[in-house]
């Protein structure tokens, strides 16, 4: 699929997610503010994923959304590497979706902390700092050292 037909899928999928629940399973809990995670089915993921490969930047940002809101393991890695995209706005969301998964994520992030690339390095640090996992914290002390501001 491409163009319009993708986001029109991607946007299809998330409308199926399930509502909010009052359970929260990212990041540290606020009370007032606990909200389910939805997981995407193996098939819209499937569909999802390739969406990030899709040129145009608004499906890419409506794909991203959505792994971000989906608690699937199986989003870290892709969205992992796109911290090293050329579009800025595509590292940004990838960053807040990221953070939106939560503890799944710490461990990724954690180590593309030594990524070659300083867009990754500062994605992976700003996504820990959304998620706020003390095994962060002594990856983030080493990092300091890195040269790049």
């Amino acid at each position: 699929m491409e163009g319009r037909a993708a986001i029109s899928h991607t946007l299809n999928s998330l409308r199926r997610l399930p509502k909010e629940t009052g359970v929260r399973a990212a990041g540290k809990s606020r009370p007032g503010k606990e909200t389910a995670r939805p997981y995407l089915t193996d098939e819209d993921l499937g569909f999802v994923l390739e969406a990030l490969q899709l040129p145009d930047p608004a499906a890419r940002e409506v794909a991203i959304r959505s792994l971000g809101k989906s608690a699937n393991p199986r989003a870290v890695a892709p969205l992992v590497a796109l911290l090293g995209d050329t579009h800025r706005d595509t590292r940004e969301h990838t960053v807040r979706a990221l953070g939106a998964l939560g503890e799944v994520a710490v461990e990724p992030l954690i180590r593309a902390l030594a990524d070659p690339d300083w867009h990754v390095r500062t994605g992976a640090t700003v996504a820990l700092r959304i998620i706020g996992d003390e095994r962060a914290i002594e990856p983030l002390i080493r990092s300091l050292s890195d040269g790049n501001r």
